[in-house]
């Protein structure tokens, strides 16, 4: 979760980031309830 967090912050409001679907619990929360606040959009798609 440090990592993520770390990377993700290299994002500013406006951004929009492509994420697989088949993400760590946490992550999701991380990506779609608090990183949204900051204006990042995400994107959950499945990976083959």
């Amino acid at each position: 979760m440090a990592a993520v967090s770390t990377a993700i912050h290299l994002l500013k409001s406006g951004d929009h980031a492509i994420v697989g679907d088949d993400i760590y619990g946490g992550t999701h929360r991380l990506f779609s309830e608090i990183m949204t606040q900051y204006g990042i959009e995400f994107t959950f798609t499945r990976l083959n």
